[in-house]
């Protein structure tokens, strides 16, 4: 009799340590679950303030660029109006370039779309097997003006036509200040080396002549 009331006493104290065990874990497990809500709904803030950042941030940079490219059309609006006339003389004259791909590309696109000008000789230096082929197309077109860089300097002396230097390399002229022709005034930089090509030309002969 005194056996089993030991075990019976002893099974409840085993089922009270069992549960007493189940609630402090369970306890532990709802603070656990309390910290990782927490911790997701700092999360959340952080996201939500790091997307405030995100829109503002980009708000600026497209507010930045816009007035970048407010303050480039009106450097090239007031630099090109001073030579408004000389524009008028560019438009529908002939050209040829001899240039690296993306220089070549963005020169051809600029003279066409912005001047009016007419590409009628084009090639990138670096697609070309033989140099000899660009100058035989060059020979037979109406190019008054050639676009490269100093190694081209003898085709547009044979041809009597300005040589326009925008392409690398450059080693017959000396430039002791930056001239870029990027942005608003590389733009204005490449019109007045144009301008001074066809000037210091003016007793050749040639296509721009005629």
């Amino acid at each position: 009799m005194n056996s089993a009331i030991l075990s019976y006493r002893d099974g409840q104290a085993e089922l009270a340590d069992a549960r007493e065990t189940l609630e402090r874990e369970s306890a532990d497990g709802r603070a656990e679950l309390a910290d990782a809500l927490t911790e997701l709904q700092n999360g959340e803030a952080e996201y939500a303030d790091g997307l405030a950042d995100y829109e503002e941030g980009k708000a600026e940079a497209e507010q930045e660029l816009a007035d970048a490219r407010a303050e480039l059309d009106r450097q090239i609006a007031e630099g090109a109006g001073k030579a408004y006339r000389y524009l008028q003389a560019l438009y529908g004259m002939p050209a040829a370039i001899l240039a690296s791909g993306p220089r070549a590309d963005g020169l051809r696109r600029f003279l066409e779309q912005e001047l009016g000008m007419e590409v009628v000789c084009f090639a990138r230096r670096e697609e070309l097997s033989d140099q000899e082929d660009f100058y035989r197309e060059l020979r037979g077109s109406e190019a008054a003006l050639l676009f490269g860089s100093s190694f081209e300097q003898d085709g547009a002396d044979e041809l009597e036509i300005p040589l326009i230097r925008m392409d690398y390399p450059v080693f017959d002229e000396v430039c002791l200040t930056p001239r870029p022709h990027l942005g608003g005034q590389g733009t204005l930089h490449l019109l007045e080396d144009i301008f001074r090509g066809i000037m210091n030309g003016r007793t050749l002969k040639g296509a721009l002549y005629q």
